[in-house]
């Protein structure tokens, strides 16, 4: 049974308030009454009413002030309001209308159109409410379904994007396989790369177009696996065929990628790698401006990194050269601008490398008394070698030989859950790290005799690289990126066989000296044990790391050195002592700030380095991951 409406009369005047009570219950409703507007909101205080009926002229409060307290309770549902008077006007009527009334009556009126009036009401007031019930199961419904839309979609482009990474990771295999089939190669994408990202970054280029780069770059030669072996290979010039089949690469690579409408702007990336800016290049024989902006970036990346990096018809160039090369060519093979911005790059950054590196970790740190390897000590919460890995980092090294020995599977362990996923290799182009920990190697030195002796327990497992070597102390965590990388530069761009980096230290405590010749040349590195008072008053110490050159022609050594010294070590400093004996040529580095030499061996070592930390310039000690992020997308 449908209930009774309820209606609230508020009327001053007690007879006309009965008459009108006992119309509308004969009508049908349950009525209640109220004689002026403060006792009517009184009462729907306390209750609720379907309808208001109320005179608009009352004394104290007025029936239009009532109307607007009515309205301002904002009850739900909302109480519907008419308003009585004798006085009303068409103007009034509208302005009551406007203000939220319902309807109104004029007095005198006749019981017909007074129950005629409020029943319309109830009608009007009941299908609003049915109207914003629906509106709410509508809202809700269309909330529902947004909800389910969106899902969908999301597993729609989560299946997408799945489908386009499985497509990718299969064309980036290609081109893993492509630069395994040539020693001479290997990394040569990766740097390419990179050195695009940073002119991108310089120029304020769009994060589309350094995504462009960044995928674009590692595939810009996949083409080459359509190039015969013979002729990607030949250690000689090639002949016109061979020549003209070496320059179809771009269009082959291209092709492979064209069914992957997702890359789109790579396409044409790859394909025009190798035009000119003075049109004499190919496929398409573009010039100036129509040269698509990656593809003329890409290609001064491409060069100088192919003109740095030895191949198997020439060695590498010397930086210089490679730079002079750059300069001459401004304007006939690049675009004028984008070298410019290269080598303010260039300068800002420093070299790319892809050198092999060999970091000694297993040192057994007798001094520190320590329940954990020496390199696992921590200094400001993250271990010594934490430090080294993170500079190893910066630089895209092709494979990281870490030498264990005291403690090596905590040393392992660290090195695996840390640094697999989130470390070395992980930013130069690895979705998921999986090339990261291909390149991390350990070797164990099952007794622990040395420097030299721990360089030889990798000599089983090191392919010579055609780019040089890296060998770092993992208890010297302070040497910055700025000082490797021009390490490295100043090895490129001399003859020397081999570099070293020196540091002048007021207090040099257990390190080796350096010894000069009245030229400046290296003499020899003495280790403290061997040393005599005179060695002694030298400022100058060797800080463990070595810029190996890329023949490789310095470990050729290592199988002469004898451990005949006060401590019965093989040493790397003996190692260059026969090296220059040898008549090969060594450079030293001299470090600018000291304090990256601090190697640690004691706890006054451990409390020097926090105090540096504490002190230093944060930009020279940033981690491989904020290094990507500075040359990244």
């Amino acid at each position: 049974m449908q209930r009774k409406a309820s209606i609230l009369v508020v009327e001053d005047s007690a007879g006309l308030r009965e008459n009108l009570v006992q119309a509308l219950t004969m009508g049908g409703y349950d009525v209640r009454a109220a004689d002026n507007g403060r006792s009517a909101l009184d009462t729907l205080e306390k209750d609720s009413f379907d309808v208001v009926i109320t005179d608009i002229r009352m004394p104290g409060m007025d029936g239009l002030t009532l109307l607007d307290r009515v309205l301002s309770m904002d009850k739900k549902p909302e109480t519907a309001v008419i308003l009585m008077t004798a006085y009303m006007t068409i103007e009034s009527a509208v302005s009551s209308l406007k203000k939220g009334a319902y309807d109104y009556i004029t007095k005198p009126f006749k019981i017909e159109q007074l129950l005629h009036t409020v029943q319309a009401v109830i009608d009007k007031r009941r299908l609003k409410i049915e109207n914003e019930r629906l509106a709410r199961e509508l809202k809700k419904l269309n909330r529902q379904l947004e909800k389910k839309v969106r899902l969908r979609t999301k597993q729609l482009q989560d299946s997408q994007d799945k489908l386009q990474r499985s497509y990718l990771e299969i064309i980036k295999a290609f081109a893993v396989v492509l630069e395994e089939r040539d020693a001479y190669t290997q990394g040569h994408s990766s740097r390419v790369t990179e050195y695009a990202l940073r002119m991108a970054k310089e120029m304020h280029l769009s994060k589309d177009q350094m995504r462009a780069l960044q995928i674009g770059g590692s595939l810009h030669d996949i083409g080459k696996i359509g190039i015969p072996e013979e002729v990607l290979s030949k250690p000689t010039k090639l002949t016109d065929e061979e020549w003209r089949i070496m320059r179809e690469h771009p269009e082959k690579g291209a092709r492979m990628i064209e069914p992957l409408s997702f890359l789109s702007q790579e396409k044409v990336l790859i394909r025009h790698h190798h035009e000119r800016w003075d049109g004499k290049g190919y496929p398409a024989g573009l010039a100036g401006e129509e040269i698509p902006l990656l593809s003329r970036v890409l290609s001064v990346a491409d060069a100088f990194d192919s003109m740095t990096s030895t191949r198997s018809y020439r060695k590498r160039m010397k930086l210089e050269v490679a730079i002079e090369q750059l300069e001459v060519n401004k304007g006939t093979q690049f675009d004028p601008r984008i070298v410019d911005v290269f080598l303010k790059c260039l300068d800002k950054y420093g070299i790319i490398t892809s050198m092999d590196c060999i970091i000694l970790a297993g040192g057994k740190g007798e001094r520190m008394k320590a329940d954990v390897p020496k390199v696992l000590l921590p200094l400001r919460g993250k271990p010594l070698l934490g430090y080294v890995l993170d500079l190893v980092g910066m630089f895209g090294m092709h494979k990281i030989y870490i030498v264990v020995g005291q403690g090596a599977e905590q040393v392992k362990q660290y090195v695996t859950r840390t640094y697999t996923l989130n470390g070395p290799g992980a930013h130069h182009g690895d979705s998921d790290g999986a090339l990261a920990e291909k390149r991390i190697e350990f070797v164990l030195q099952a007794e622990q005799l040395g420097t030299a002796h721990a360089v030889m327990q990798v000599l089983p497992y090191l392919k010579r690289s055609k780019n040089g070597l890296l060998i770092l102390s993992g208890d010297v965590p302070l040497l910055s990126f700025e000082t490797i990388n021009r390490m490295i530069e100043q090895q490129i761009r001399g003859d020397t066989e081999l570099d070293i980096a020196t540091a002048k230290l007021d207090d040099p405590g257990s390190l080796g000296r350096i010894k000069r010749s009245e030229t400046g040349e290296l003499e020899a590195i003495v280790e403290m044990a061997d040393a005599t008072e005179e060695d002694l008053a030298i400022k100058e110490v060797n800080v463990g790391a070595y810029c190996i050159a890329s023949d490789h022609r310095f470990l050729d050594v290592l199988s002469d050195v004898q451990a005949n010294n006060a401590q019965g070590e093989y040493y790397l400093t003996d190692a260059v002592r026969l090296f220059l004996e040898r008549g090969n040529h060594v450079g030293l580095y001299e470090i600018t700030d000291p304090g990256e030499a601090l190697g640690i061996n004691t706890r006054q070592d451990l409390a020097r380095a926090e105090e540096y930390l504490r002190k230093m310039r944060p930009r020279s000690h940033v981690s491989g991951l904020d290094i990507a992020n500075r040359t990244s997308p």
